[in-house]
């Protein structure tokens, strides 16, 4: 009997030490996992509080309130060192039913399989060729997006395959894709294999290897096709293409960031001309500070009215890679493809990085 109470005196004692122990390594187990290289974790999150300043006639009240834009959640995997993944949650506002909801769906999904030294082939959902880059080198995509995306010329991800990868020195980067042409918001299949998206972009850095103040200086050149029309577009005819064509010339320095952005997009319509969008960037930068603006217009003589136009400018803090904090002013006319509206905002964005 008394060797029974021992036996379970014992068992009392030693299964809180056994389990706070087992919690000990569990933790350990943890950060070591999400610590090493095949397994990185990772958060962005965009917010933001705004003041409407757009002239509503007689009234003096303006809207002003508090917002979340963005949360991107981020998993990163390196199973071997010729086969890696990611899967990237997007938190963003979807309009139904009146509202604006914050909800979440899957931005990035994908694995990257290395062929060979430069080349490497990914598949699944994934960013497009062109957005990206302009994203990157504006440097102000919790602020604004870059025209390419805001006029939707290009969705910034889709589901496919690509062949992608640096040569010469890393000087020329290229992305060729086959993809499904809708987006990652609508990545049903298209009807046929002719429905689907065709893409490639090159970016060049012709005087990287070279110890000069011009050394940022960038060339881009994009190409797409597919038989998205869009919804500015109304036609009958499931069998138009739609073509995107252009570039950019960039310049990326220690006190300055310059960018111009020229995009052609014609369609197999007849008597249809051709539409144009440019976009101008530049930011003047001072250790952690920045002036910067951003200009977007986009063209099309086939609809009424034929033209679009944003403008952003502000200033920017950025003490770490981490964090951002930015006081913008927002005005946009005749908003995406409706008619006499007009939108002026004085915002300040903030991004933090964890």
């Amino acid at each position: 009997m008394k060797k029974a109470i021992f036996t379970l005196l014992a068992i009392l004692i030693l299964l809180p030490i056994t389990a706070m122990a087992g919690e000990r390594d569990n933790d350990k187990f943890l950060n070591k996992l999400t610590k090493a290289d095949y397994l990185s974790l990772g958060a962005v999150f965009h917010g933001s509080f705004s003041t409407n300043l757009t002239d509503e006639g007689d009234n003096d009240s303006k809207e002003a309130g508090f917002e979340v834009t963005r949360m991107y959640l981020d998993g990163k995997s390196t199973l071997t060192s010729r086969l890696k993944g990611r899967t990237t949650l997007d938190f963003g506002r979807i309009e139904a039913d009146g509202h604006e909801y914050l909800l979440g769906y899957i931005k990035y999904a994908y694995f990257d399989a290395k062929l060979a030294d430069p080349a490497t082939l990914r598949f699944g959902l994934q960013g497009t060729a062109f957005p990206g880059a302009m994203d990157k080198i504006c440097g102000y995509r919790y602020v604004t997006k870059s025209a390419t995306d805001h006029f939707s010329y290009f969705s910034s991800a889709d589901v496919g395959v690509s062949l992608q990868g640096k040569v010469a020195g890393e000087m020329i980067a290229y992305q060729l894709g086959l993809l499904n042409g809708n987006g990652y918001k609508d990545p049903a299949p298209g009807d046929g294999f002719g429905d689907l998206m065709i893409e490639g972009a090159v970016h060049v850095k012709p005087l990287k290897k070279i110890e000069s103040p011009a050394k940022g200086l960038g060339i881009h050149a994009v190409l797409s096709t597919d038989n998205d029309l869009g919804d500015d577009v109304t036609i009958d005819d499931d069998d138009v293409r739609t073509t995107i064509f252009g570039g950019a010339l960039s310049f990326q320095h220690e006190y300055i960031d310059f960018l111009f952005e020229a995009l052609m997009r014609t369609r197999d319509i007849d008597d249809y001309d051709m539409e144009m969008l440019i976009e101008p960037m530049a930011a003047l930068k001072y250790q952690k500070f920045a002036l910067f603006v951003l200009y977007g217009l986009a063209k099309n003589s086939n609809q009424d009215p034929d033209s679009w136009t944003k403008m952003t400018f502000g200033a920017s803090y950025k003490p770490d890679n981490k964090f951002a904090l930015t006081l913008a002013y927002h005005d946009e006319q005749d908003i995406k493809w409706s008619n006499g509206s007009e939108t002026q905002l004085l915002t300040l964005h903030t991004q933090y990085e964890f």
